[in-house]
């Protein structure tokens, strides 16, 4: 069997409905007022808010079935409750505004990233070594792309059925919250060491990968961008635009904030390095591996000339922070 599927065109509320059916997931609460496309196995549940969404989502995996919930808000106390009881339940976070999180969190740019990113965020969060929620950062729901969403019967090898040690049974009973701050620092340690492992596993089998960052130009760079999500394609543009013009510019795009990868000092090592937020704490991560670094915050999509224009900032020797606006 071809395990790289056919593509489809969705939008990304499709992509997630589809991904989520092909991993075999239960239920997924949205409340986004979409009419749900018909699916075979997983039941789409609309909801009147987001944070009924996500504890929703929390509740079913509390029972052991896998389920994912999608939000704009509300999701900062279902994670936390999540990652106290220690259930790996999915969320998709369609919203740029800042969020103090526990848990993995992931930034997908594109509905195809989207898909992958939600089946490594299953393997990964499911794994029992990790047991610790997952939110992905998604791109603008309503725009359609082709997406090549694995079949099942492929994915069936590589991410097996949810099973907890402990969940609800048909008695009512309740799950007594127990993990720490500790215990969440050591799931994280645990998902970054699996990450490049199932990463590989995914590639060999799919063709696609979905590590911690990727990177566009920065071998000779120096001056780098790093980015998240949505805002890496209008960063790209901007640098080939700047790569004609003889400077020498890269670009560095986070696929992971948390676990934040210890790898990207190497590749930022001796560049001067300017950081783009959207509703990320991308800075301080980049300030954690002791790097200085601009800092430019948004509240919306930057465009091509946005990028440029930061590029040029950066390239002109200014160590700032200042905001991005329309």
């Amino acid at each position: 069997m071809n395990a790289i599927a056919k593509g489809e065109l969705y939008t990304g509320y499709e992509t997630a409905i589809a991904t989520a059916e092909a991993c075999r997931a239960s239920t997924l609460f949205h409340s986004t007022g979409e009419r749900a496309p018909l699916t075979k196995t997983t039941d789409v549940v609309a909801v009147e808010s987001g944070m009924t969404a996500c504890f929703a989502a929390l509740g079913a995996t509390a029972c052991g079935m896998r389920s994912a919930g999608i939000a704009e808000r509300g999701l900062d106390p279902a994670v936390d409750e999540a990652q106290r009881l220690g259930l790996p339940t999915v969320f998709l976070r369609v919203s740029s505004a800042p969020m103090a999180m526990a848990g993995l969190h992931f930034f997908a740019e594109s509905h195809q990233t989207l898909a992958d990113t939600m089946i490594m965020a299953y393997k990964i969060a499911e794994d029992k070594r990790v047991l610790a929620p997952a939110v992905i950062s998604v791109p603008s729901p309503a725009m359609r792309e082709v997406v090549h969403v694995p079949s099942t019967q492929s994915l069936d090898k590589f991410l097996p059925r949810l099973h907890l040690a402990h969940r609800l049974a048909k008695e009512p009973r309740y799950l007594v919250p127990q993990r720490t701050a500790e215990d969440l620092q050591n799931s994280l340690n645990t998902a970054a060491a699996l990450l490049p492992k199932y990463s590989e596993a995914y590639w060999q089998r799919f063709r696609r990968k979905v590590g911690f960052f990727h990177t566009t130009q920065t071998e000779d760079a120096e001056h780098v961008l790093v980015v998240a999500g949505v805002q890496t394609l209008n960063s790209q543009r901007a640098l080939t635009k700047l790569r004609a013009e003889g400077k020498k510019v890269g670009v560095v795009s986070l696929n992971t904030l948390t676990p934040f990868p210890e790898r990207l000092k190497e590749t930022l090592n001796g560049k001067n390095v300017a950081v783009i937020e959207n509703g990320t704490n991308a800075a301080q991560g980049v300030r954690g591996l002791g790097f200085s670094c601009s800092h430019y915050l948004t509240h919306r999509l930057l465009n091509e000339k946005d990028f440029e224009d930061v590029f040029r900032r950066l390239i002109s020797g200014a160590k700032e922070e200042r905001w991005v606006s329309s």
